[in-house]
């Protein structure tokens, strides 16, 4: 009998070596055979005429059990396939963070037309408080276009959703700063959106001891330079100084 049951394991790990549809079932059928075959050359020398009707019972929960672990092994397949398809499937980022991430690009690339259309133009208008206070898309500009002279890149990372908008850390960089002893200027950055546009931009220096390095550089509450033009003379003022 021990030489008998020997040569199950082989011959079902050899029907089941097959694979795709077809084969499969084909090795469900062989595997079934096998079970049949062996339990006959066990069981009938003691059962005689008694294993005829055993058989049929046999074959049937033999057949069950295949069919059980076949199924498993759909379930198991399908549900890999389910993880691996939501796995790749990428979730859309919310709208005041792709805000936020396109506020700190323009800034990045110097791009002032794009960053100021990133702002709203209505209710009280919108404002920018950084290192200077800028109200209205006009003063917004004059800060853009002052940060571009300034020759800044923004470096921004861990961006998260908020109640009213967005907030995320930055590295900020000017030209004008490492001859204050400042090379990189940690800051903490917040967007309030409205209707799907910027209503307030708010940077917050994460270095208190920031501030006194940059001096009149950092004043949020002054408002950005306006150019300098000089005025034409008038007749009177050239014939005094004649």
């Amino acid at each position: 009998m021990r030489a008998r049951c020997a040569s199950l394991p082989r011959r079902i790990r050899l029907t089941m070596t097959r694979d795709g549809g077809r084969d499969r079932h084909d090795a469900v059928g062989a595997l079934v055979t096998v079970l049949a075959e062996t339990a006959r050359r066990i069981a009938g020398p003691a059962l005689g005429q008694g294993f005829r009707r055993v058989a049929p019972t046999a074959v049937l929960m033999a057949v069950s059990v295949v069919l059980a672990l076949g199924f498993t092994q759909v379930a198991l397949r399908i549900d890999t396939i389910s993880s691996s398809v939501a796995s790749n499937v990428g979730t859309e980022l919310p709208g005041s963070i792709q805000l936020a991430q396109a506020f700190t690009a323009a800034v990045d690339a110097h791009d002032v037309d794009a960053l100021v259309e990133l702002f709203t133009e209505e209710d009280a208008g919108p404002s920018i408080t950084a290192d200077r206070f800028a109200w209205q898309k006009f003063e917004i500009r004059l800060w853009a276009e002052q940060q571009v002279q300034a020759g800044i890149r923004m470096e921004g990372y861990d961006y998260w959703a908020t109640e009213h908008g967005a907030a995320w850390s930055a590295d900020v960089y000017r030209d004008d700063w490492p001859a204050l002893g400042v090379t990189a200027l940690r800051v903490s950055n917040s967007i309030w959106v409205h209707n799907g546009y910027l209503a307030d931009f708010t940077s917050e220096l994460r270095e208190p001891s920031d501030r006194l390095r940059l001096g009149r550089l950092w004043q949020p509450g002054v408002v950005p330079e306006r150019p300098t033009t000089s005025r034409p003379k008038t007749g009177l003022a050239q014939r005094s100084e004649r």
